[in-house]
């Protein structure tokens, strides 16, 4: 773990090891989830996209998995 500072118009520099250990570079798009107390930061490259083409088709249709998902968050 690190920190950083946050520059000028909310720009966040990341450390040259994690943006280089998750192909974090100009032109990246990253999706960002809030959770609680704190921000989860995803980068979408063309490598995880590719990753999970179709994970859905495995588990069953959309509209089951989205049913599971949200009992599971009510039972929390």
């Amino acid at each position: 773990m690190g920190t950083i500072i946050v520059k000028s118009r909310n720009i966040l520099v990341l450390p040259p090891q994690l943006a280089k250990k998750y192909g974090i570079r100009q032109g990246v798009k990253i999706f960002f989830e809030e959770e609680n107390d704190h921000i989860k930061i995803f980068p979408i490259s063309k490598a995880i996209i590719d990753m999970n083409k179709g994970f859905l088709a495995k588990q069953g249709n959309l509209l089951k998995t989205l049913k599971k998902e949200k009992e599971a968050e009510r039972k929390l």
